[in-house]
């Protein structure tokens, strides 16, 4: 099955990473750029590291954001809490 572009930059293959979202062209999950960004990488250590571009970073972050913006508005029009995670940054 091939990939389908679920984002601008984004791809998603049931056959590849079980269909996780993608950075496009690559194996590397959205989620994993995010965590990697969070654990402290910046956007020249993912580049050395992977080899992803600058774009292709921006392209994770814009993604992440857009879905945690969409499921923030579902959880609010639905009536319910969003909950703020306390999380411990170094």
């Amino acid at each position: 099955m091939a990939a389908f572009e679920i984002f601008p930059g984004v791809t998603s293959e049931p056959e590849t990473g079980g269909g996780k979202p993608m950075i496009q062209g690559t194996r590397m999950p959205v989620s994993l750029v995010i965590a990697l960004m969070a654990g402290g990488m910046s956007i020249a250590d993912l580049h050395e590291e992977y080899h992803l571009t600058e774009a292709q970073v921006r392209t994770a972050l814009d993604y992440a954001a857009t879905k945690l913006e969409a499921l923030e508005e579902g959880a609010i029009e639905a009536g319910q809490h969003v909950e703020v995670l306390d999380v411990q940054h170094p």
